[in-house]
């Protein structure tokens, strides 16, 4: 599994290169600087989302190197085949969430906009709304190449664009007050439930994929 997590990233870096990640993040410090809370914000969101999408960029590259016929006549299994996928998806994300949480923090030290838990807050919205856009773009990746996780990036920004105009213009008082009654804990324990089951199924979707790609 090392063998073809470390394939994965050999093809990021070349698609990508340290350069451009290094102009990226310095970029993003002074855009930071320069924007403030608003940057913070913006990248908490854009950034995680950039990081997903560059599955995109390994299954460009599968379809250009018939990578899954490669993997059929060498001894790797079917599961190590997506799992490597989905942890080097995994570690891009966490990287990426980790720069965003230090911008946030270090715009709350400079400028103390907001209390330190709103820009904490907005790092984990980013964090969540990427993961669930990974559990989408990876079973797309082995779907349909390149195409298929693009569009299921656009599926999935087209849903979260339908929400966010019904929490603007639809009134959920209701619905809020009903929310502001059930216990924090209650929260947590669905959302990783919740995390947990939409995992699983992403996994069995995208090895039942490649599967059959593959003839396993």
């Amino acid at each position: 599994m090392r063998g073809l997590m470390l394939r994965d990233a050999l093809v990021l870096l070349r698609r990508v290169s340290l350069a451009r990640i290094a102009v990226l993040l310095v970029g993003g410090i002074l855009f930071m600087l320069f924007m403030r809370i608003a940057a913070a914000t913006l990248l908490s969101v854009i950034l995680p989302l950039v990081a997903g999408g560059l599955m995109s960029m390994l299954a460009a590259e599968d379809d250009k190197t018939n990578w899954l016929k490669f993997v059929r006549a060498s001894p790797a299994r079917v599961w190590e085949v997506v799992v490597a996928r989905y942890l080097v998806c995994g570690i891009i994300l966490l990287a990426t969430c980790v720069y965003t949480t230090l911008l946030n923090v270090a715009c709350f030290l400079l400028f103390r906009e907001q209390p330190l838990a709103v820009y904490l807050g907005v790092s984990a919205v980013g964090a969540l709304v990427a993961y669930g856009n990974s559990l989408l773009v990876v079973p797309s990746c082995f779907s349909g190449g390149a195409a298929g996780a693009n569009l299921a990036s656009m599926a999935f920004l087209f849903a979260a664009g339908a929400f966010a105009w019904v929490v603007r213009n639809v009134d959920l008082t209701g619905v809020l007050a009903f929310l502001a009654s059930v216990p924090v804990y209650a929260y947590v324990a669905v959302g990783v439930v919740a995390a947990l089951l939409a995992t699983v199924l992403s996994v069995c979707i995208s090895m039942r994929i490649c599967r059959k790609k593959t003839i396993y």
